[in-house]
């Protein structure tokens, strides 16, 4: 019974869990811009694409020691197999980076904000034009 209970909250927090942050990737969408945790999930973002191109490098690295492996063993036609670590050997390793329109708009927007001065003699003039 424990077990069934367990598994009941479970189910529903993690529900709640995913229509929330549904709800709010489409707020994001709709304003055009991070509404919750920028720092953070920026700084998420760029590991996430760093760590996607030491992924790509790794795949490509053990698809040459793969070939490479294979032919020396003769379990595959040698003529082959050359074309293919040659190929895999002559494809340069590049890192990616992918940059979304967020994290582009945020850069954006700490490049050209306002310095403290301006923000208080924008301020100044505001309420100078209410009164």
């Amino acid at each position: 019974m424990e077990t069934l209970l367990l598994s009941a909250v479970t189910f529903g927090a993690t529900t709640a869990l995913f229509v929330f942050a549904f709800r709010l990737v489409m707020l994001e969408k709709q304003h055009g811009e991070r509404l919750y945790l920028n720092g953070v999930r920026n700084h998420a973002d760029r590991a996430l694409d760093y760590g996607g191109s030491i992924l790509g490098k790794l795949q490509s690295f053990s698809r040459s020691r793969l070939t490479h492996a294979s032919s020396k063993t003769g379990t595959a036609d040698n003529a082959v197999m050359t074309a293919l670590l040659r190929h895999a050997t002559q494809t340069p390793l590049t890192v990616v980076h992918n940059d979304s329109h967020l994290s582009k708009m945020y850069e954006h927007k700490t490049e050209t904000a306002l310095t403290a001065a301006q923000k208080r003699k924008l301020n100044k003039q505001k309420l100078e034009e209410r009164f």
